[in-house]
């Protein structure tokens, strides 16, 4: 929606200049046509009790002041609309990166060369029990406790960004994949000892992909989620090959 609303600003923009433009060369037109400027200048002369002259030079100066007016207010508007566009890009609960601050980098990564690169999607499962039992105030202080832990494991330059419900995007840039399967292994190892019991319910599935080309974010999306499907299958094999020993 924002990125129509701004193709629309910047089209009628244009429009108008385009229509100021030939207005502006039509009025200079008719006024070498018929000579305005010296008719008014003649007239002036005729009734100079009049200040018509006078009159003239106050519209010049109008005319400057309100154009230092239009641009400090366009300078406003320019400064409130970055303010939010930077707001439509961040997750209003987390206050991460949202899923189109992870279009724009993806896009950003075109002319740029840091590849390998690799991406982590993080899957909480348990906080939607948590929030049938406990709330979602509470819910919501323990997501963003785990995030904390999880954001203390990353490089500066690494970006955790939120994707959707309880799952997180991990863009690593100039990482390859061995890189990325260290930092899922310390990224697993994290404490979640807390005061809140409803760590004991939380389940943080982690997996990673490596690209070495630049590659759309939806397809970057839809092989993380054939990984974290088939971990997901893994464990509960692995889980119900456990209880089958028991």
């Amino acid at each position: 929606m924002l990125e129509i609303v701004k193709t629309k600003l910047i089209k009628r923009t244009k429009m108008d200049l385009i229509a100021l433009g030939a207005m502006f060369i039509i009025c200079f037109l008719i006024s070498a046509q018929f000579d305005f400027l010296e008719s008014i200048y003649s007239y002036s002369r005729q009734f100079e009790f009049l200040e018509l002259d006078e009159v003239f030079s106050a519209i010049f100066l109008m005319v400057l002041f309100f154009a230092i007016f239009a641009y400090r207010r366009w300078q406003d508007t320019k400064l409130m609309s970055l303010y939010c566009e930077e707001l439509a890009m961040v997750d209003p609960i987390t206050q991460l990166p949202n899923q189109r601050a992870l279009e724009r980098l993806v896009v950003k990564m075109k002319c740029q060369s840091d590849y390998p690169c690799s991406f982590l999607l993080i899957d909480i499962d348990g906080l939607e029990s948590s929030k049938n039992e406990l709330g979602l105030a509470a819910t919501e202080q323990v997501g963003i406790e785990v995030l904390y832990k999880l954001s203390q494991v990353l490089d500066c330059d690494q970006v955790l960004a939120y994707r959707n419900g309880y799952q997180y995007l991990v863009h690593c840039p100039n990482t390859n994949q061995h890189a990325a399967n260290d930092l899922v292994a310390k990224l697993n190892k994290i404490n979640l000892s807390s005061r809140y019991e409803t760590y004991n319910w939380i389940n943080i599935n982690i997996v990673s992909t490596t690209i070495t080309r630049y590659t759309e974010l939806s397809d970057i999306f839809e092989y993380l989620d054939d990984e974290l499907l088939q971990l997901r299958l893994n464990k509960g094999t692995q889980l119900h090959a456990v209880a089958s020993n028991h």
